[in-house]
C-alpha cells in the first residue's frame, strides 16, 4: 500500500517562498547594479571615456523594498521549515540561513554605500 501522495500544500508553499526570496535578492542585486556609479579604472581614464559618477536616484527607493521582501519571505520560510519539521534529523534549511546572511550583508553594504 502506497501512503505517500507527494508534497503537501505546506511544502509547496515553502518551496515557493524560498524561490521568491532568492528572486527578490536577485532583484536587489540588479537594482544595485543599475543604480551605482560606473567604475573608474585606469583604462577608462587613459582612453578618456566619460562615465557616470552619480547614483541613479530613481532606483534607490526600490532597494530597501526588495531587501524587506526578501527578509520577510525568508523569515516566513524559516518559520515554516521549523513548523513542518517532523523529525529531529530533518534538514535545518541551510539555503535559507545562507539567504539570511546574504540579506544582512546586503543591508549593511546598502546602508554604508548608498547616499
Amino acid at each position: 500500500m502506497r501512503r505517500r501522495t507527494g508534497p503537501d500544500i505546506w511544502l509547496k508553499l515553502l518551496h515557493s517562498l524560498t524561490a521568491l526570496a532568492w528572486l527578490s535578492l536577485l532583484g536587489f542585486q540588479i537594482l544595485w547594479w543599475l543604480a551605482m556609479p560606473e567604475m573608474d579604472t585606469g583604462l577608462i581614464r587613459y582612453l578618456g571615456i566619460d562615465i557616470r559618477t552619480d547614483w541613479i536616484l530613481r532606483f534607490i527607493p526600490w532597494m530597501p523594498l526588495a531587501l524587506g521582501v526578501c527578509a520577510l519571505l525568508s523569515v516566513l520560510a524559516l518559520w515554516l521549515t521549523h513548523y513542518r519539521a517532523r523529525r529531529r534529523l530533518d534538514g535545518p534549511g541551510w539555503n535559507l540561513w545562507l539567504l539570511v546572511v546574504l540579506i544582512a550583508g546586503s543591508t549593511w553594504f546598502y546602508l554604508a554605500h548608498v547616499p
